[in-house]
């Protein structure tokens, strides 16, 4: 959440967003303490992994025709150049292995698997900032991200590379961010009806053989107007409570770990030590 004061705005991002489900505290935490935050070995691949993507999508292989294994090992090596670059990068170690033969794997995945379902020619990282339709002391309330990929049939998606195939009827039914971006794909005009959206999550499983997911959920009005249910209370209790004080610590899943959250070791972790999350010996 982010306060521009010369234009009385306030913008939310779809990721601070989910940070709020997951935890309000980790979500406040990333305001006041933003050199805390870092990815993991996990992200660092993911980045890699949508970069080669981009790259194919901005026709940048074009020199390789229709040579599919060249393509897929321009691809490969892209990624596997890029995790090496964002290596140097601060980052919290989850113990990944066989990293590079994962890489290329789930860029075979996305090549053979995802993109014959993709159109191409659309908008690739497609940024926005859209304003919700309400006010709070003043201040428009806005949303703002950015979206992996729009397709010239108006299809929605995003690239993801993950350790488990997703629950498709979970994203269905509570997925914020393709709420989020059927939203402003609609405000802004780059779907045919903005009021019945397509978001497409196309999910590269995190191993060394290539296996892929695409999970498609729709997005309607009734969506959308319980995303602005759901901002306005979110805006609404962080206008008014401020940034100084703890909200509402929620330990209650595996992301409440020093493994998984930033911000770990200035809440849950300086009182219970990582050790102490383990269980006992029999």
């Amino acid at each position: 959440m982010k306060y521009d004061i010369p234009n009385k705005r306030i913008y939310v991002r779809q990721s601070w967003l989910n940070d709020v489900m997951i935890c309000p505290e980790r979500s406040r935490l990333s305001l006041t303490l933003p050199e805390f935050r870092m990815g993991s070995d996990a992200t660092i691949i993911g980045t890699a992994v949508h970069y080669a993507i981009e790259q194919y999508l901005h026709d940048n292989y074009g020199d390789y025709g229709d040579d599919m294994v060249k393509i897929v090992e321009a691809m490969q090596h892209d990624a596997r150049h890029k995790y090496n670059e964002l290596l140097s990068l601060p980052h919290r170690n989850t113990g990944l292995d066989n990293v590079e033969n994962c890489i290329d794997a789930m860029v075979s995945a996305w090549f053979d698997d995802i993109r014959p379902h993709v159109v191409t020619g659309g908008q690739i990282e497609a940024r926005f900032d859209v304003p919700l339709g309400f006010v709070l002391d003043g201040y428009e309330v806005c949303v703002s991200g950015t979206m992996d990929y729009v397709a010239p049939d108006g299809m929605l998606w995003d690239w993801k590379t993950a350790s488990r195939t997703y629950n498709a009827k979970d994203k269905q039914s509570s997925a914020i961010q393709a709420t989020v971006y059927a939203y402003a794909a609609g405000a802004l005009g780059w779907v045919p009806e903005p009021h019945a959206v397509d978001f497409k999550y196309g999910i590269m499983i995190r191993q060394a053989t290539p296996k892929a997911q695409i999970v498609h959920v729709h997005r309607t009005k009734e969506h959308i107007a319980w995303l602005r249910n759901q901002v306005q209370s979110v805006v609404t209790m962080a206008h008014k409570l401020g940034t100084e004080l703890a909200w509402i610590r929620n330990d209650q899943g595996n992301l409440c770990s020093e493994k998984w959250c930033d911000f770990w070791s200035v809440c849950k972790g300086a009182c219970v030590s990582s050790s102490s999350m383990s269980l006992p010996i029999s």
